[in-house]
């Protein structure tokens, strides 16, 4: 056969009586090779097997020959070799689409811990394969992944059903969804069997996809480039993706190197955009499959720039360059060298969040190195920051600078610090309650003023720049 398709490339028709001859012969072998398989019950899953590899090992070489012929321009002298080829690959192709559904969820089966079911398998002449309607179930029957199409290459799928191998150039996921609450540990993916347990994938490319866990859930279009897992190691890059969450915030450009091992993963040189929002750092999360004993760090660099508007509702656009290092797990997150700055604002610190996820303990700490800005960009980035948490009677203050920590939890802020204005000095030392109405909080503590002029502060006109000391024990501000 391979020397009548070297002939045919050649421009030489190939006999057609040889030609029928063999096809009719191939045919019969086919046949009696199913026979066999059906009858002899030890064979019964590697005769198949065997048969639709060489199968793709056909396809594929006559695919290349087919292109080789085409490319040189000779299609009138190869019409007939064309409409025979084109008989013999209807054939197969109904073998293979017939039966490689099955040959696949039973490889998939004994290879791991899920189960696997798909609906068709179509050939293209493009050299891929589409596979519809793929879903994996886990131990318990939970569905873990659906995909209504799944393109992969034809020459990947060789390999996979002759060698065994995981080899795969390109794959691209159209839609469907992975809910991770129902994936069990990646070791569930190493069995006993003689498979080669080690992945390789080129490129794969999730379109229009959604993971969800628990109660969150995210649409993606992903890009992931040298996936390759080893001895439960997995390795990838991502390659400018995007994700929304289900407050339609939509996260673009993202970009990282990941390593995962042993419930470990890093995420290195992280990159990700915000609307005019762009972050650029690196994570790392010990434990992920455990929450108790989970624990992360990182950092995000000197290159991030944040604007306001982007975070918070009714915000002007005020853009900051911004970077800090962090760690901490579930209960307690730790900020370092946080630093938030533009042209008016400086803002230097330390923080301290307990209980984050828990609105009822929920408790922050800052400490302000240095905090220096001016009120009205502080009343245009934070639009209910003045009369919520801070009296609205510092709304006047214009430029000042700041030292010194707050604690603020739900039921009281403890407040001990230094503010400077042109006008002079105030330090603070307050415990504010029942501040749901700033204006009309309970204070207690020490006040004291250096050259302040109090109308500032007390809405009394009449009252000049003076140095006090008083200790508050009241209502109102």
């Amino acid at each position: 056969f391979f020397w009548w398709a070297l002939e045919a490339n050649s421009g030489t028709t190939p006999p057609y009586f040889l030609w029928t001859s063999w096809l009719a012969i191939t045919l019969d072998k086919i046949l009696l090779s199913d026979i066999t398989a059906a009858e002899v019950s030890s064979q019964e899953d590697s005769i198949p097997k065997i048969f639709t590899g060489t199968i793709f090992v056909f396809v594929n070489i006559m695919l290349s020959v087919i292109k080789n012929i085409f490319s040189k321009n000779k299609k009138k002298k190869l019409l007939i070799f064309f409409f025979l080829i084109l008989t013999v690959f209807f054939l197969i192709f109904k073998y293979l689409e017939n039966n490689i559904q099955q040959i696949i969820s039973n490889e998939f089966f004994k290879k791991s811990n899920y189960s696997l079911s798909l609906d068709d398998v179509d050939f293209k002449f493009s050299g891929n394969i589409s596979v519809d309607n793929v879903v994996i179930l886990n131990k318990e029957k939970d569905t873990v992944f659906y995909s209504p199409e799944i393109i992969v290459n034809s020459k990947s799928l060789q390999k996979v059903i002759i060698n065994d191998e995981l080899n795969f150039n390109n794959i691209l996921i159209k839609h469907g969804f992975l809910k991770y609450e129902n994936f069990d540990d990646i070791k569930t993916l190493k069995t006993n069997s003689n498979f080669n347990d080690n992945l390789n994938i080129k490129n794969i490319k999730l379109d229009d996809f959604k993971i969800s866990f628990m109660d969150y859930s995210s649409i993606v279009d992903f890009e992931i480039a040298d996936l390759r897992l080893i001895d439960n190691k997995i390795s990838l890059k991502i390659k400018d993706s995007e994700f929304d969450l289900k407050d339609n915030q939509n996260f673009k450009k993202i970009n990282a190197t990941v390593n995962i091992d042993d419930n470990n993963i890093k995420l290195k040189d992280l990159s990700i955009a915000l609307d005019n929002s762009f972050l650029d750092g690196n994570l790392f999360v010990k434990n992920f499959n455990d929450f108790e004993s989970l624990k992360f760090e990182g950092d995000i660099t000197n290159k991030s720039k944040v604007t306001s508007s982007d975070f918070i509702e009714g915000s002007a656009e005020n853009s900051f360059n911004f970077n800090v290092k962090f760690n901490g797990d579930l209960n307690k997150i730790f900020l370092d060298e946080f630093e938030l700055k533009n042209e008016n604002t400086n803002i230097l610190a330390a923080l301290e969040i307990n209980n984050p996820f828990d609105k009822s303990k929920y408790d922050l700490t800052f400490d302000f190195k240095e905090f220096s800005s001016i009120s009205t960009e502080i009343s245009n980035t934070f639009p209910k920051i003045f009369g919520s948490y801070i009296p609205s009677s510092l709304q006047s203050i214009g430029k000042f600078k700041l030292n010194g920590n707050f604690r603020y939890s739900n039921e009281k802020i403890i407040s001990d610090f230094e503010l400077y204005n042109n006008n002079g000095k105030v330090y603070s030392n307050l415990i504010i309650s029942e501040f749901e109405n700033i204006d009309n909080a309970s204070y207690t503590g020490t006040f004291k003023g250096n050259n302040i002029d109090l109308s500032n502060f007390i809405t009394l006109p009449f009252l000049g720049k003076s140095n006090f000391e008083f200790t508050i024990d009241g209502k109102g501000f």
